[in-house]
């Protein structure tokens, strides 16, 4: 290993490098005899010398998904009669307009009179998965997906975790849908207490494909979960904002049960950014008082 230890020199040319641009070492050896080596050239080094820049993350209010809050439909069940009817005996017409079910998934269409949807006032009831094409997504572009699930409120769903799945593209996510609210604990069988307990999930993905699919599901096809308003979201970066703060960040809350979940995203000209630090604390843009401290390498 050398390095120049000429003060002048790195004076003089180092001065000349240009911001961005990759440099190459060459290096040949020649013997007392004079035989000169072949040319070893190295892997180039790039010259940066800006950090980072965070970048604001704008949330677009459009929703790429048709028929989100499965609305649209031709027949349906009450969610009072759910335990009545086998869903995997069904025709198509209980299946939402522009939703798609995977091999050996069942679905319907539920709804009730008192007004128990997360959005509108029908859901889904899944045992499987159900998928949407999309078709104009931005090659690269990040996107933020959302959605509400639920246990089912039946004798044979009574299960204390349950586990789901959404993926996006070649990109698959595990989501939990914890006991219900008020199952165990003293509300019992009071009027206080909910049938449909929704769950709120939000996951940031990346489109690979200006065609790509969503799915989601539950990964036991024997009980199934409820599905209720999905949305899909273009999510656009600036460097220019006015803003405090370039992390997004919300809270889910479960009986019993809560997670933090925050976003954000860094521009870097030249070189590729390797590692992400973050922490959750009680003092603003301080590591001092820290509930945790993680590292994230790309």
């Amino acid at each position: 290993m050398h390095e120049f230890k000429n003060k002048e020199f790195k004076k003089i040319y180092l001065n000349r490098f240009i911001i961005g641009k990759v440099y190459y070492n060459k290096v040949y050896a020649v013997d007392n005899v004079g035989y000169i080596s072949d040319v070893a050239v190295s892997d180039g080094v790039t010259i940066d010398v800006t950090p980072p820049q965070p970048e604001y993350l704008y949330h677009t209010e459009d929703n790429v998904l048709k028929n989100p809050s499965f609305e649209t439909y031709e027949s349906s069940l009450s969610l009072d009669t759910i335990d009545l009817h086998n869903i995997c005996a069904l025709s198509t017409d209980f299946i939402p307009k522009f939703w798609f079910l995977s091999t050996g998934s069942c679905a319907t269409i539920l709804t009730s009179n008192r007004n128990l949807a997360r959005d509108g006032g029908s859901f889904l009831f899944i045992k499987g998965s159900v998928k949407q094409e999309i078709d104009g997504l931005k090659l690269g572009g990040l996107y933020r997906v959302d959605f509400f699930s639920s246990q089912v409120p039946v004798r044979t769903a009574s299960v204390s975790n349950k586990e789901g799945f959404v993926s996006f593209g070649k990109s698959k996510h595990l989501f939990l849908l914890y006991s219900k609210a008020y199952r165990h604990d003293d509300h019992k069988t009071s009027l206080s207490r909910e049938i449909v307990s929704w769950h709120r999930h939000t996951f940031y993905l990346t489109a690979t494909e200006m065609r790509s699919s969503i799915e989601i599901g539950s990964t036991d096809a024997n009980t199934g979960i409820l599905l209720d308003q999905i949305s899909v979201r273009h999510v656009e970066k600036s460097l220019k904002n006015n803003t405090k703060t370039h992390v997004s960040a919300h809270i889910v809350y479960v009986h019993q049960w809560g997670s933090i979940h925050a976003a954000w995203s860094f521009f870097e000209d030249f070189s590729p950014i390797t590692e992400y630090n973050w922490a959750i604390g009680t003092s603003l843009l301080s590591l001092k008082f820290q509930y945790g401290y993680s590292h994230s390498y790309m």
